[in-house]
């Protein structure tokens, strides 16, 4: 098992990972946002019902902030003047990828979030590599890069992945 790991490309076991820990993040997340919203205890800080359902897979990675990003992308700063802490960039390629791929904008959110972290996490690898040639010590900086307790908000319709991505 550990040769055919060893075979996979760098880039393969970068995403293997960020897969990995992505899948197991939804698993969980389902599990508990359904037994919550089956016990009524499903309020703080979601996301208004109407738009999704908590317990969905985009309705569990649209808390709090996502919010914001959302009603931003969908409706601009003019009718949403306490957004004003919010940067323009992530609603403005949320909107603009779902007007080109006819997505909802809460999936282009999850896809924005999802492919800039997966840019962050293989140019992380080749930082770390360039910091100490070797692809072991890389794969560990990659892994607890991914598993640091927050980094579940990269996963999540935040802008952070974005910002992740650019440094």
């Amino acid at each position: 098992m550990r040769h055919r790991l060893q075979s996979i490309p760098w880039w393969g076991q970068c995403v293997l990972v960020w897969l990995a820990v992505l899948i197991v993040l939804t698993i969980v997340s389902l599990i508990t946002a359904r037994t919550a919203n089956a016990l009524g205890e499903l309020s703080g800080g979601y996301f208004p019902q109407d738009v999704v359902p908590p317990d969905t897979i985009p309705g569990i990675w649209l808390r709090w902030d996502a919010f914001y990003y959302y009603r931003l992308a969908e409706e601009g700063y003019a009718t949403n003047p306490d957004a004003m802490g919010f940067f323009p960039l992530y609603p403005l390629l949320m909107a603009g990828l779902s007007r080109v791929t006819g997505l909802s904008l809460d999936m282009s959110g999850m896809l924005i979030s999802q492919a800039s972290y997966l840019f962050a996490i293989l140019c992380f690898y080749k930082l770390a590599r360039l910091i100490q040639d070797d692809h072991a010590y890389a794969m560990r900086c990659v892994l607890f890069l991914v598993l640091f307790p927050s980094s579940f908000f990269y996963f999540a319709v935040y802008a952070e992945s974005l910002s992740l991505g650019f440094s």
